[in-house]
């Protein structure tokens, strides 16, 4: 059976499955994601035989990324995008990243509204600095 961390946090698809006796049954399969060096994600089973994957989400432009699939393929390095998991990334991408970059962000997969809403609620509010900033670098 694998192990799922108790800070998981999948979507699912609903599966068919065949019991011993012959009835079908649904059963939900938790899913992640998996991106390419373009950030072209499809999604995927989020188990295997050992273990299943959370995702890893990241704040930028007041949305929330699930990165998990991404952090592979960051041609900087995972370690970048596991150090944002649960917080906000907007500075370090707008101030790091190339305008491809700055455009590719948004076509990764957008993290489950669920869990956009807990990190929403235990992450800071931008502060009138940092939106001044952005305006200023507009």
């Amino acid at each position: 059976m694998p192990s799922v961390s108790r800070t998981a946090r999948f979507s699912a698809v609903v599966e068919e499955v065949t019991t011993t006796n012959g009835a079908t049954a649904s059963m939900e399969m938790p899913t992640a994601w998996e991106c390419d060096e373009e950030a072209e994600c499809v999604e995927v089973p989020a188990c295997n035989d050992e273990e299943c994957r959370t995702t890893l989400d990241v704040r930028i432009h007041s949305k929330w990324y699930d990165l998990s699939g991404w952090r592979k393929a960051h041609p900087a390095g995972a370690h970048w995008i596991d150090w944002y998991d649960g917080r906000d990334a907007t500075e370090v991408m707008d101030a790091f990243h190339s305008a491809k970059g700055r455009e590719m962000y948004k076509r990764l997969p957008a993290s489950a509204p669920d869990t956009a809403a807990v990190l929403e609620a235990s992450t800071a509010p931008y502060s009138q600095t940092e939106l001044n900033f952005r305006k200023l670098r507009a």
